[in-house]
């Protein structure tokens, strides 16, 4: 019956120290990943600042030149080809001015949805760092009250055995 206690106690202690790897595990794992999703909220913060300075880059660029400069610029043309090729390339950069204000916008929207990650991130790993110190007070309780009854069970254990041996020796 002692045997069969402790083999039961042992098993609890497998499954208690099981839940305390796998609560290690997912909180290791959660680390990493917010790790992995700063590293991105931080390439996309310094791709906002590059899209930032070209903007500011074109906003100086069209305040210098006004809008006499693109008028001037199409009139000064020599012939019916260079003012259309001139007015395709105005076209062209104020499309590259639309295209880099929305790859603003969806960088911006990808920075909203990395932090939204981020904070999730974190309230799991708090949730995970939770459960492993659950886990390990589950274990370190339980550990501690099936020391004590296998301490009660190897002294009664040895009184058993004593009292065999002293049976043995009168008979």
């Amino acid at each position: 019956q002692a045997k069969a206690e402790l083999a039961a106690i042992q098993a609890d202690l497998d499954r208690a120290t099981a839940a305390w790897s796998a609560a290690l595990t997912r909180l290791n794992q959660t680390k990493s990943e917010i790790i992995e999703t700063r590293v991105r909220i931080s390439d996309i913060e310094r791709k906002l600042e590059r899209i930032d300075e070209r903007l500011a880059r074109r906003a100086v660029l069209a305040f210098t030149t006004g809008p006499a400069g693109t008028i001037d610029l199409l009139l000064s043309s020599g012939s019916f080809v260079e003012f259309s090729d001139r007015l395709e390339f105005l076209g062209s950069v104020a499309q590259d001015d639309v295209d880099l204000a929305l790859e603003r916008q969806v960088a911006q929207e990808e920075l909203r949805r990395q932090r939204g990650d981020l904070l999730a991130l974190s309230q799991r790993q708090v949730e995970a760092a939770g459960d492993l110190n659950a886990a390990r007070a589950s274990i370190d309780a339980r550990f501690e009250s099936y020391q004590d009854r296998v301490a009660e069970l190897t002294r009664k254990y040895n009184a058993e055995q004593a009292a065999a041996r002293e049976l043995s020796v009168i008979g």
